[in-house]
């Protein structure tokens, strides 16, 4: 018979307690050196007296034997002789079931404390009352603790328990990648038996930015659905993290640039381990090795100006040229706190020049955005001062009235975007589907992008990605995971600019 939850609870809450006032007494639990003597008193005193849990006592009517010189009847003078003390051993059933424990042994696995014959006996018997005697131990042992030490430990006790019943699947070791061997035809078919939809969250900050991915999709493979979301990454990953807590997904894949995630979602068992033709081929540092999540493209920063705007202008490359005279009051940039790929961009900046670079950027005067496409929006409009842009969405060479421009001697910022497949996904066909498409060198080549897959060319007019010294695109990946340094800087960023000030790009008609 297994205990119920809430009882084993109550005994994580136990052990959690008890190694917080024996193996770190005072620091692990936040004790005062007073509370650590007054415990150790205590627990030297609770050891030493039993519990209070005891048999009922039963009374069993005997016929007095008649022995040698003894009549049978009781005077003042004759005394029965004393029977001597029963064999120790453990009681019949009846006199345990007397008892306020209730049951037998070997009912179920677990011992209670009993008083038997005046002596204390750790019998088999049922878990709660174990665990009943552990509690009354424990309150014992607290009770003279503050309302305060009190809390710290609970609390901790709590996160354990937490932790334990949490979603993590932490040694979860079937995590085999499944290979896939099918065609993008076998596949499309499964796909549309299975209802023909696909819904993903893509990490941007344009509600259109992936419509050419929805339109090469729903052509390659008549009958199929791709319901896109564009939202910033560090939104999508959070209401993901509240459909896997509700036990509730709906999203089929997903594809972010928050890179610290996808670990965290693989170990707690809620991404698919599932390898797309062409996986062997991806770049292994963008890649996990059980195919839980992958790279499907590489995004990447730039800078760029506006020829009509600013015309017959030496072209900015190095990050000091942007403190040019001619770009007072003309720069757009995105906060650098209020994206992470951003703040990794100045972050990767101010190591080569230092804050004094920061500071000559602020006295340039720019304006400062959410969103990452908005710079390249504002600077290539007619109707706007903005001019020029850097670590933001671009390009190489040319674009209409924007030429577009990447640092030779500092660094600029690119990374794998990262796709995955939910375990629980409704439609896991779909989704297979859409990053077998995505990994074709046909789609890999169409996109604008470097790929992720070493076999594939990059567009014309791109440096060698695996050969370039300026950008890292691993390195994204690294920063990412150290969230101590991403909120240091991002308050570094705050203290000087401000709180981000603006609508969502998402809906901020831009």
């Amino acid at each position: 018979m297994q205990p119920p939850k809430f009882l084993v609870a109550v005994y994580l809450l136990l052990v959690g307690s008890a190694f917080a006032l024996r193996a770190g007494t005072r620091h692990a639990a936040g004790l005062t050196a007073t509370d650590a003597r007054d415990l150790n008193q205590r627990r030297t005193t609770l050891s030493q007296r039993a519990p209070p849990i005891h048999v009922a006592k039963t009374r069993v009517r005997t016929r007095p034997k008649r022995t040698k010189g003894w009549s049978g009847k009781r005077d003042k003078k004759q005394k029965p002789p004393k029977k001597p003390a029963p064999a120790p051993g453990p009681p019949s059933k009846d006199l345990l079931r007397g008892g306020k424990c209730g049951k037998a042994p070997g009912d179920s696995p677990g011992h209670c404390l009993f008083t038997i014959n005046g002596k204390r006996q750790f019998l088999d018997c049922c878990p709660e009352e174990k665990l009943k005697l552990h509690l009354n131990i424990l309150l014992e042992v607290l009770a003279p603790l503050t309302s305060k030490t009190m809390m710290r430990i609970v609390a901790s006790a709590a996160l354990l328990i937490g932790q334990t019943f949490a979603y993590d699947q932490l040694l979860d070791f079937k995590a085999a990648p499944v290979y896939e061997n099918r065609s993008l035809d076998e596949i499309h078919q499964a796909a549309l038996k299975e209802g023909g939809v696909v819904t993903v969250w893509h990490g941007g900050d344009e509600a259109n930015q992936q419509d050419a991915l929805k339109q090469a999709f729903e052509t390659r493979f008549p009958g199929m659905i791709l319901n896109i979301t564009v939202d910033l990454s560090k939104y999508h990953d959070g209401r993901l993290d509240q459909q896997l807590g509700d036990g509730n997904v709906y999203v089929d894949s997903i594809i972010l640039q928050t890179l610290h995630d996808y670990p965290r979602w693989a170990q707690e068992g809620a991404l698919l381990n599932y390898a797309p033709v062409g996986f062997d081929q991806i770049e292994h540092s963008f890649k996990d090795d059980t195919a839980a999540w992958y790279g499907l493209y590489v995004f990447f920063w730039s800078g760029a100006f506006n020829t009509e705007k600013l015309p017959g202008i030496e072209p900015p490359v190095e990050w000091n040229d942007w403190l040019r005279p001619e770009f007072k009051e003309k720069l757009v940039i995105t906060y650098p706190n209020d994206d992470d790929a951003v703040t990794w961009a100045f972050y990767l900046v101010m190591r080569q020049y230092g804050t004094e670079w920061f500071d000559k950027v602020i006295a340039q005067n720019p304006r400062w955005v959410r969103g990452t496409q908005t710079p390249s929006t504002l600077a290539s409009a007619a109707n706007t001062t903005s001019a020029a842009f850097f670590a933001g969405f671009g390009g190489f060479g040319s674009r209409g009235n924007l030429n577009f421009t990447v640092p030779k001697e500092g660094k600029y910022v690119s990374w794998p975007q990262t796709g995955a497949i939910l375990k629980d996904a409704p439609h896991p066909e779909g989704a297979k589907l859409l990053h077998n498409f995505i990994l074709t060198p046909e789609y890999q080549q169409a996109t604008g992008l470097w790929p992720v897959r070493r076999d594939v060319a990059p567009p014309a007019g791109f440096p060698d990605l695996w050969t370039a010294n300026a950008t890292n695109p691993a390195e994204f990946a690294r920063f990412m995971a150290d969230r101590p340094l991403v909120e240091r800087l991002r308050f570094f960023f705050e203290a000087k600019l401000g709180t981000a000030v603006g609508l969502d790009p998402i809906s901020d008609d831009i």
